[in-house]
């Protein structure tokens, strides 16, 4: 058996990809990861518009044009 079988037969016994090796361990963590990371998107979207909202009270209590 030439290299490049036994190279080609440890790539797929190894589940490598054109992008590289993951292993469970690395796609679990990727993907807590992701999650996390979306938590926190939705939290400082719920604190964006609340200081939107807040602003645009200010702005009405003042008489100040929205733009």
């Amino acid at each position: 058996m030439g290299w490049w079988n036994k190279l080609a037969r440890e790539y797929m016994n190894k589940q490598y990809t054109e992008y590289g090796y993951r292993g469970a361990k690395e796609l679990h963590e990727a993907r807590k990861e992701i999650a996390d990371l979306k938590e926190r998107v939705a939290e400082l979207q719920k604190q964006l518009q609340s200081s939107i909202n807040e602003a645009d009270n200010l702005r009405a209590r003042a008489n100040i044009p929205k733009y």
